[in-house]
C-alpha cells in the first residue's frame, strides 16, 4: 500500500510540470532607455500554449549594481499580459537595469527577466552654442535632448552612421530597373536609387 501512495505522488507531480513546457513569456519596456526622474512601462506577456488567462503577476527591479528596488510587486493584468509602472528616481544609477517577471494561471508558473536602460537625466546647462531663445527637450533619449536644428539625413547620420548605411546599401534602397510599360516614361531605369526620394530619415 506504501508503494502505490509513493507512485501517486510522482506522477502527480511530474503532470503538474509538464502544464508549463509549452508555455513561455515575452517582456518588454516602453522606453527601452529612460532618463532619471520618469517612467518606464514594463510588461510580461504570456505566450504559448496558456489555456487560461493570467491569475497572477509579480515584478521584481535591479539597479545597474545589482541592488534590488522592487522585489515580488504584483502587476496589473489584463487577459494574457501583465504590466507595472516604475518611476525612476532622479538620483537612480545609470545603466542596465534588470526587471524579472513570475505569471500564473491556474496550474503553471512560468519567470523570465529583461532589461532596460536607464540614463542620466539633462542637466539643464545647454552647450555652448545652444541658441538663447530654444528650451532644452526632456525627453526619454538623452543624445536628442540637445538637438536644436534639422538639417535632414545628415543630421541623424551624425550619430547614426552605421544605420544610415545598412539601409542606403540594402536591396529596397538600391532596386532600379528599365520601365517600358510605366506610362509618361521613356522606358528609361527609374526606382528608388534612380531619381528616387531615398534620403536617409527623410521620407
Amino acid at each position: 500500500m506504501r508503494i502505490a501512495v509513493i507512485g501517486l505522488v510522482i506522477v502527480i507531480l511530474s503532470a503538474g510540470s509538464s502544464h508549463a513546457a509549452g508555455r513561455s513569456m515575452t517582456l518588454s519596456s516602453t522606453p527601452t532607455e529612460v532618463t532619471a526622474g520618469s517612467s518606464v512601462h514594463l510588461e510580461c506577456t504570456a505566450t504559448g500554449d496558456w489555456q487560461r488567462s493570467l491569475r497572477s503577476a509579480q515584478i521584481s527591479i535591479e539597479n545597474s549594481s545589482g541592488i534590488r528596488q522592487v522585489a515580488g510587486e504584483v502587476m496589473e493584468i489584463n487577459g494574457y499580459v501583465a504590466s507595472y509602472d516604475y518611476a525612476v528616481a532622479n538620483d537612480a544609477s545609470v545603466g542596465n537595469w534588470t526587471y524579472s517577471c513570475e505569471i500564473r494561471d491556474r496550474r503553471a508558473r512560468v519567470t523570465g527577466s529583461g532589461t532596460f536602460v536607464v540614463a542620466k537625466s539633462p542637466t539643464g546647462t545647454p552647450p555652448a552654442d545652444f541658441p538663447p531663445d530654444v528650451a532644452l527637450v526632456d525627453g526619454p533619449i538623452p543624445a536628442h535632448n540637445t538637438i536644436t536644428t534639422y538639417e535632414g539625413a545628415v543630421t541623424c547620420i551624425r550619430c547614426h552612421a552605421k544605420e544610415a548605411t545598412e539601409m542606403l546599401n540594402s536591396l529596397h534602397a538600391q532596386w532600379k530597373a528599365p520601365t517600358p510599360e510605366l506610362t509618361n516614361t521613356k522606358g528609361e531605369e527609374l526606382g528608388k536609387a534612380a531619381g528616387g526620394i531615398n534620403t536617409f530619415c527623410t521620407y
